[in-house]
């Protein structure tokens, strides 16, 4: 698994242009800070369009630590903080779904809504 260097761009009209290396691939991604910690994680059938979804230059000055029922459906996360992602890609919805919950649970990411009320102790990850 290999960490990759979130860059980005803005084109003549404002809006955010992401690297042209990033797939439209189904699969588990992470996204991360400066100091790789794991900031949100999520399963898609297209990276590309949803990392545009997440980010977005408006979205600066979010709290950086949310409390139950601050975001929506789509997670918005303060494109200044997002400096890495990790993708697994995988073509099976239920091998995305399995791959996901796990990895939240082990992290326990800060802009994860299902993990907003986790115990902060993931020193030990299990699967029983």
């Amino acid at each position: 698994m290999k960490i990759h260097r979130l860059e980005y761009s803005y084109d003549k009209n404002d809006r955010i242009s992401i690297s042209k290396d990033i797939k439209s691939a189904q699969g588990v991604y992470a996204l991360l800070d400066k100091n790789l910690e794991v900031l949100y994680i999520g399963e898609t059938i297209n990276f590309r369009q949803r990392l545009n979804c997440h980010i977005s230059k408006n979205n600066t000055s979010r709290k950086l630590d949310p409390s139950p029922g601050q975001f929506g459906f789509n997670t918005y996360i303060p494109l200044n903080i997002v400096d890495y992602y990790i993708f697994i890609p995988s073509g099976d919805k239920l091998e995305r779904l399995m791959i996901e919950s796990f990895i939240i649970k082990y992290f326990s990411p800060k802009f994860n809504r299902i993990c907003l009320n986790c115990e902060s102790d993931t020193t030990e990850a299990t699967l029983d």
